[in-house]
């Protein structure tokens, strides 16, 4: 691979873009376009840039965003569902009298 000024040049001499658009964000989180909408919305994924009508993600964001987002050998997880879900939960158990 080899690096031009607007992005790399992968096998083959296929050009690849140093921005992704909403479906590519997409299909690299193995989710929906809407999914990655949402996690926009909520503040939770890289910042994205507006071209036009469009929104575009630097990959090196994406890249740092999913490095600081990394699962962790504690039982954390990075989800790309609501925030409610990476809380710990409480136990329902009755307390001891």
């Amino acid at each position: 691979m080899t690096q031009t000024e607007f992005g790399s040049t992968g096998a083959g001499g296929v050009h690849q873009s140093p921005l992704l658009t909403t479906a590519d964000l997409a299909r690299r989180w193995q989710t929906t376009e809407q999914a990655v909408y949402s996690a926009r919305h909520r503040g939770d994924c890289p910042k994205a840039v507006r071209i036009g009508k469009r929104l575009l993600w630097r990959i090196m964001d994406v890249e740092a965003w999913e490095e600081s987002h990394l699962d962790d050998a504690h039982g954390g997880r990075a989800t790309l569902g609501h925030p409610h879900l990476n809380r710990a939960r409480r136990s329902t158990a009755a307390p001891d009298r």
